[in-house]
């Protein structure tokens, strides 16, 4: 759905833990072309876990947490993404919360509530449901035997309660009406079957329509010999298993598709006069006046057989064809995606393929609402960050220089990146290249601690564009300062008294240079950018590690590379320094394009007059093999 994809690409704040601003992050990674990396909700997830609402609603599973109802957290997984985004639209806008907002009107019925006490007082409230639940007690059976009539009297829910009268404090009973006000251009249902209840009368209609529709097959192929009769009852008809047919299944079945299946992969809706819906499955004659809807997502529970085995989350998306018209469905499971056809995504076994929620989005949705993204980061946001230490650092002078007024970012600037990390783990002896290795299966191993860019072109070639710590929310296991440079108390907004900001500062500004084209050079930077959550298109990216490799043989680190190509020792005293590893790739990348297409007879350790570069890398293997990979101690003067 390209419209809530650019509602939120096109949203930007400067709230560190805004949703609406993640979630148009993780749209645009997804957006990305020319990106060979896996596309990640961590820095999601980190925002998640500050959310105390989220905490609540036990968004956030632990291992020490009892086992978690799928269908009910997918429902509460849909319901919160909407509310918040859409509280966060009106804080930002300082609308007032009964107002609507892009969110509602987007994936939100509008809906009356009506509340009439049986004293005599009446309330009433106009409110958003952002995920409608299916209610399967409907009293008339005969509107309720196929899934858009289950939907028509859950939207129209009349229902009756026992509540405490606002006015009289009395509790009695009390009858809630519902009318419709406005229609969403997608909402989302969940088939609500956390209780036994609801799943047992689900299968039964599943059955009794199943069997339904092998007897109207059998009559319209041999109308002599099979003879589906109509019910005595008709429309009136409250048996819940009944076979015969009923009014409104002669009409559908007149234009059924040949393998239907309960879900329908599309709905028609209106709304009368009297604020009720209206829901069918087939088109209607006069379909100019109803809003067709077409099914796109549906999140289904695979049902764990065995001991120990857990329930596993499947998503089938019908996925549009950019190239042509038509549209073909996908199934997501963990990492694997697999085409399937659209009967394997609209059918469901309660024995082994639970339901729990569908999505139906209108089928002019793109016609009705821009799908233009409005990029909303620009220059500007290197003047917006949040320097958190400022106060105790004004006695320091910084060594970054400030993006200049006629400073330009294009295609045709180079930029020397490199990160260093702190681990959440709480084993202490934690190996960093296991976790690096493992960010992709568990990224909150690994935390973003310091962010440094070096300009590499230009009349400000060598100064730093961004040297930033990043302020540490989570609890910090590990520093690894072996490996990063970072000491305890550097991430702490108490404590520290380095250039501090947070995440989503340095991640904006990040996201600034990659959109600009800004070409990047860095000592294994793929995982920088991984653990970083950016997706970078391929051709903006310069790894100096493949640089210098022979095929098929093992990675050189930057210290060596360092002391054999630059004859400069790095590391060595205080550990690493991403300002200094930076620089370091820089000259490196430097070195290998003054170099890659010539001779090397006035090199350093030169093998003779026309070696090439591929010579030189297999001398540097062979010095290194022979020194077991390790840098000499530099030699005192």
């Amino acid at each position: 759905m390209k419209s809530v994809s650019a509602f939120f690409q096109s949203h930007i704040c400067f709230d560190e833990f805004c949703l609406t601003c993640e979630l148009g992050f993780l749209f645009h990674m997804l957006s990305v072309e020319g990106s060979a990396d896996s596309c990640q909700a961590t820095n999601l997830v980190r925002v998640l876990r500050s959310l105390p609402d989220a905490s609540e609603r036990s968004l956030i599973v632990t291992g020490s947490q009892e086992e978690t109802i799928v269908g009910a957290a997918v429902q509460n997984w849909m319901e919160f993404l909407l509310e918040r985004t859409h509280s966060e639209y009106l804080h930002h806008t300082g609308y007032h919360e009964s107002q609507e907002s892009p969110v509602t009107q987007l994936c939100a019925w509008k809906v009356l509530e009506t509340v009439m006490h049986e004293c005599g007082h009446t309330n009433q409230l106009e409110k958003f449901v952002f995920c409608l639940p299916l209610q399967y007690s409907v009293p008339n059976v005969c509107v309720g035997r196929d899934l858009h009539g289950i939907l028509k009297h859950s939207l129209n829910e009349h229902s009756e309660w026992v509540l405490t009268c606002a006015y009289c404090h009395q509790q009695t009973k009390s009858y809630v009406s519902r009318n419709i006000l406005s229609s969403p251009e997608t909402f989302t249902v969940s088939f609500n079957l956390e209780g036994a209840n609801n799943k047992a009368l689900l299968k039964n209609l599943v059955e009794s329509w199943s069997v339904r529709q092998t007897l109207s097959r059998e009559k319209s192929k041999s109308p002599l010999t099979s003879e589906v009769k109509p019910c005595r009852y008709g429309a009136s008809c409250t048996r819940p298993n009944c076979f015969f047919l009923h009014p409104n299944e002669v009409e559908e079945d007149q234009g059924s598709d040949a393998s239907p299946t309960f879900i329908p992969p599309y709905i028609w809706t209106r709304i009368d006069g009297n604020g009720q819906a209206e829901v069918v499955s087939h088109q209607p004659l006069d379909s100019a006046a109803w809003s067709c809807y077409e099914a796109t997502t549906i999140i289904s529970e695979n049902v764990a057989y065995g001991k120990d085995a857990q329930p596993t989350v499947t998503c089938a998306v019908k996925v549009k064809n950019a190239m042509a018209d038509d549209a073909v469905w996908q199934s997501f499971d963990d990492l694997v995606v697999t085409p399937i056809t659209q009967h394997a995504a609209l059918s469901f076994d309660l024995n082994y393929k639970i339901p729990c929620t569908v999505q139906y989005a209108r089928v002019d949705m793109e016609l009705r609402w821009p799908t233009r993204v409005m990029n909303p980061i620009n220059r500007d946001i290197f003047q917006k960050f949040c320097d958190l230490t400022a106060n105790r650092r004004c006695y320091q002078t910084s060594s970054v220089v400030p993006v200049q007024r006629n400073e330009v970012f294009n295609s045709d600037c180079v930029v020397a990146l490199d990160a260093e990390f702190v681990s959440l783990a709480e084993d202490d002896s934690i190996d960093l290249a296991s976790a690096v290795a493992a960010s992709t299966a568990k990224p909150s191993v690994l935390s973003v601690g310091r962010v440094t860019a070096v300009r590499g072109n230009g009349h400000l070639t060598d100064t730093l564009l961004m040297d930033e710590y990043v302020v540490a929310r989570d609890k910090v296991a590990n520093h690894l300062t072996e490996f990063s440079g970072i000491r305890p108390g550097d991430l702490s907004a108490n404590l520290s008294l380095k250039r501090l900001d947070t995440l989503k500062s340095v991640y904006v500004r990040l996201r600034y240079l990659v959109d600009s084209g800004v070409h990047f050079i860095g000592h294994g930077i793929h995982t920088d950018f991984r653990i970083l959550n950016i997706r970078v298109p391929a051709d903006q990216i310069i790894d100096t590690v493949q640089l210098y490799r022979l095929p098929d043989q093992r990675l050189i680190s930057l210290k060596f590379l360092s002391w054999y190509f630059l004859g400069n020792h790095i590391q060595h005293l205080h550990g690493h320094d991403s300002a200094e590893d930076a620089l370091t790739a820089l000259r490196l990348y430097n070195l290998y394009e003054k170099y890659r297409s010539m001779a090397y007879a006035d090199l350093n350790n030169s093998c003779g007059s026309g070696c090439t570069f591929v010579d030189l890398l297999a001398q540097m293997y062979e010095l290194g093999r022979s020194l077991q990979w390790k840098v000499p101690p530099p030699q005192n003067p």
